[in-house]
């Protein structure tokens, strides 16, 4: 079967099936390509800052699949959205896209890129999917396939397939298709068609220390995919914590938990109190446990974390509310605690009309855990009534309630919010369901009533490791090592084996928070941000009194020391004095003028914008990991709060700043190519930390012009020019993609065209690429005219669309200028008159501006090549 013969079937079949079925076809190709992504024997081309999530992602695939093709042959569509939920797709697309580009680094056109590919596809589809956007779904399934194709056509060439070559793995796609036509869904798919990249693919899991994985593919390939529920559902369960440490901590904690003769329910919730200083927290806190306790003082707040245990009556449940202090110097340090498997819930002060203050909560929790759920508690505590866009806020997190009352004051409401959290906490899958084995549950609930509910007053705050391991011991649980690492992921108990002479298990998570919070709040107190170990005993004297001798003996500072490191949280200046840096608590503005470097024209610029205030911590972060190269003058560091200036060893000298929800970047000098590809992996390396910052990568190509990442690379691939709007002029990026040293990439959609141009040795350009990417956005567009209620302009848009669907299968340039007209040119045009109809609607509705100037990009690339007229971006700003 050639390449256009199988196009075609392919096509003929997708047609026939839902948009669910062509979603789960997508994912059996993403199932089907996972073998071969070690295709050199390991997954070592991951880099290790990428490889828990990325592996997870790629993991993952196989249990999905099965949830899948459960749901297809149930055929209901409430099984069907069970399945699959936005969140947690949009989160293994970007691990996806991490791996891709890993892929890419190491090489470009091979087996492990268009594997990859494969997955990316299938996520595509599936976020396509839940937004019922079934042509997109049709289009993901296809390019997975044809990626596939790729795949399959480069491991035949290495002599490893078994497949029977590509012809057959042509085949095999169709029958798969028509045998879902025909409601049969379970297409065979033998381990002995991989020859022996399968037996590679097994030792590289296994170099992974994977063997719980694959043990699972091997049976799940022999048995032909039979669904295991009980199987899926415990990989399904393992509590958050353990997944974050990737797949291989789940997998042993699955062949854990098979080691124990009974399981345990999770017993507990952890409940996050966030918000600023004096919204109302400790308050909230308080009386959750206790609608009767006391109001705090003015004079009290908290300087760490607050930790309260709200015991369920009659019920093997209790919920852990931490009460994070509001201080903004103290947030960088929330990331040692904050989760997936948590609740969040953030209170904001009445008093003050400011929504900004509400996202930078909920992207704090967005950042850290993604899939977990937000309260919002809005505090009246005078009669004014703040404007909140809570229907928008709804739109953009996860918000489960909002309630507005005074905490102090409205019993009968602060009643139903308890009530909402108490059967929230109850009924949630995350505390319903996650187990851990019955031994292992003996030794956490010993910790626990060693150390007390209430807090250091009842217990030992550390324990040895020799006293661990003798309650290990004690309840016949096995590997001590393992299980606390377990203990330490779920926050049962905290254990850092990577700082050296660390022999101290942490009961007592306040341990760590009241620590670092008062050499914190101590160096804030002073106006200082440099501290010296030596001085860590006249700190907590200072802020702790009687009880720093007890809580934080001489012995423990060096642990603390270690743990500012660990956690970027300062840097150190003077090895041998041992001097801690905070960068948070660095002088706010930058060096006067005559101190800054002067960048010309001819200097690299690059920019990471983001849509949401960036978080106080990620310029720390980087400061931290690049302090070893800021500059100095006249023996003093360059670097303040937001910012830092670089030098190379060769001379080359570097601004990083944090301004206005972006982070800028300067580079000059003879080695500026190179030190600036340094700082941008570095940058992306945090982005990819901060889930709620989605940001854009944009590189100055001349004065004043900014250009995206992704659009630079499109074009020098294309080797289409780009055509400047404000000059008229068509501009190569060639130059400036060697300048920035930007990585050039293939482009996914159209690679069936691609492949099928290079088999008849036609001209690269790809027309069907141009179409569809036009039809996607004109789609978007088409859905917010309709629910703008322009039915009229909607409809040009459709007449517009099947013009383009004609023309996807077109090469020659002429034939593109005859079919196409100038229907598009003509509304792009109407949609440039400002003050025109057209131009009010779209420019109305959310996110119009941006759909529409992505459809005037796209059809300049396609003008440019067809000799049609182009046109300028619609509300075009510089």
């Amino acid at each position: 079967m050639s390449s256009r013969d199988f196009e075609k079937q392919l096509r003929k079949y997708l047609n026939k099936v839902s948009g669910f079925e062509a979603m789960v076809f997508a994912h059996h190709c993403g199932l089907i390509a996972v073998p071969m992504i070690p295709v050199n024997g390991d997954f070592s081309f991951l880099k290790p800052h990428h490889q828990n999530k990325a592996l997870e992602a790629i993991l993952d695939t196989l249990d999905l699949n099965l949830r899948l093709l459960d749901a297809l042959t149930v055929d209901t569509k409430g099984k069907q959205l069970e399945v699959i939920s936005f969140a947690s797709l949009e989160n293994r697309k970007k691990s996806i896209n991490i791996a891709e580009s890993d892929a890419i680094i190491r090489s470009t056109h091979d087996v492990r890129h268009y594997s990859i590919l494969v997955l990316k596809e299938a996520y595509i589809s599936a976020i396509a999917q839940l937004r019922e956007f079934t042509f997109e779904v049709k289009e993901a399934a296809k390019n997975a396939a044809t990626c596939l194709l790729q795949a399959a056509m480069f491991l035949e060439k290495s002599g490893r397939f078994s497949f029977g070559g590509v012809d057959h793995t042509r085949n095999y796609l169709i029958e798969v298709l028509k045998s879902w036509v025909s409601k049969t869904y379970r297409p065979a798919m033998l381990v002995e068609w991989y020859g022996s990249q399968w037996s590679v693919f097994q030792k590289a899991l296994e170099r992974e220390n994977c063997q719980y994985w694959a043990k699972l593919f091997f049976s799940s390939f022999d048995s032909n995919f039979s669904f295991d529920l009980e199987g899926v559902n415990l990989r399904l369960n393992v509590p958050m914590e353990t997944k974050a440490r990737g797949p291989r901590a789940v997998g042993q904690f699955l062949e854990r938990l098979s080691g124990q003769d009974k399981t345990r329910r999770l017993n507990e919730a952890r409940v996050l109190i966030l918000g600023d200083k004096g919204a109302g927290k400790t308050t909230l806190a308080r009386r959750l446990k206790n609608p009767d306790a006391s109001l705090p003082e003015e004079y009290e707040s908290t300087k760490g974390i607050d930790r309260i245990d709200w015991v369920f009556q009659d019920e093997d449940l209790k919920a852990r509310i931490w009460d994070f202090a509001g201080h903004v110097v103290t947030h960088a340090a929330h990331r040692f605690f904050l989760s997936e498997r948590c609740l969040y819930i953030v209170v904001y002060d009445g008093r003050t009309d400011n929504p900004d203050r509400l996202r930078y909560w909920l992207n704090h929790m967005k950042n850290y855990g993604p899939n977990s759920d937000a309260i919002l508690i809005i505090n009246l505590k005078d009669p004014h009534l703040p404007q909140l866009p809570i229907n928008l806020l709804k739109e953009q997190y996860r918000i489960d309630h909002v309630f507005w009352l005074n905490l102090g004051k409205d019993t009968n409401k602060l009643d139903r919010v308890r009530t909402h959290i108490h059967e929230y906490v109850r009924d949630h899958p995350s505390w319903q369901n996650q187990v851990i084995g019955a031994q292992d549950y003996a030794v956490k609930q010993e910790l626990e009533n060693l150390f007390g509910i209430g807090g250091n007053k009842n217990g030992p705050e550390l324990i040895s490791r020799e006293e661990f391991d003798a309650m290990v011991k004690k309840h016949k649980a096995s590997d001590p090592e393992e299980l606390l690492s377990m203990l330490h992921s779920i926050g049962a108990s905290f254990w850092y084996p990577d700082i050296e002479g660390c022999d101290t298990l942490i009961l007592n998570p306040e341990w760590i928070t009241d620590g670092v919070y008062a050499l914190i709040n101590w160096l804030a107190n002073k106006e200082r941000y440099g501290i010296l170990q030596s001085e860590f005993g006249q700190a907590f004297r200072d802020q702790l009194g009687d009880l720093a001798k007890i809580r934080f003996p001489d012995a423990q500072h060096g642990f603390l020391y270690q743990l500012l490191l660990k956690y970027e949280l300062a840097y150190e200046s003077d090895l041998e004095k041992k001097e801690l840096i905070i960068p948070h608590l660095l002088k706010e503005d930058q060096p006067k003028e005559g101190n800054m470097p002067v960048f010309q024209m001819d200097d690299l610029y690059l920019r990471f914008r983001t849509n949401a205030p960036l978080p106080t911590h990620m310029i720390s972060q980087f400061i931290v990991r690049h302090h070893h190269k800021i500059r100095t003058l006249r023996k003093q560091p360059l670097v303040w709060r937001h910012g830092v200036i670089l030098k190379d060893s060769q001379g080359s000298v570097a601004l990083v700043r944090s301004m206005n929800w972006k982070i800028e970047v300067m580079v000059k000098g003879a080695n500026a190519t190179r030190m600036l590809s340094s700082i941008r992996e570095s940058l992306r390396d945090i982005f990819d930390g901060y889930i709620a910052q989605e940001p854009n990568l944009e590189y100055q190509v001349w004065f004043n012009k900014w250009l995206k990442e992704e659009d630079i690379q499109s074009h020098v691939e294309s080797k289409v020019p780009y055509f400047d709007p404000d000059t008229k002029e068509n501009r190569d990026l060639t130059d400036q993609s060697i300048r920035y040293a930007i990585q050039a990439q293939s482009v996914v959609r159209g690679l069936q065209t691609h492949q099928r141009q290079q088999e008849e040795g036609q001209p690269s350009f790809d027309m069907e690429k141009s179409c569809v990417n036009l039809q996607t956005d004109l789609g978007d567009l088409y859905r917010k005219l309709k629910r703008a209620g322009a039915d009229e302009e909607a409809e040009d848009i459709v007449e517009i669309q099947e013009i383009l669907k004609d023309a996807e299968g077109l090469t020659d340039p002429k034939e593109v200028k005859k079919t196409l007209g100038k229907g598009l040119y003509r509304f792009l045009e109407e949609l440039n008159e400002e003050g025109g109809h057209l131009h009010k609607i779209v420019a109305g509705v959310r996110k119009g501006k941006a759909i529409a100037q992505d459809i005037a990009e796209q059809y300049n690339y396609l003008a440019q090549w067809a000799g049609l007229p182009q046109v300028n971006k619609p509300f075009l700003k510089n």
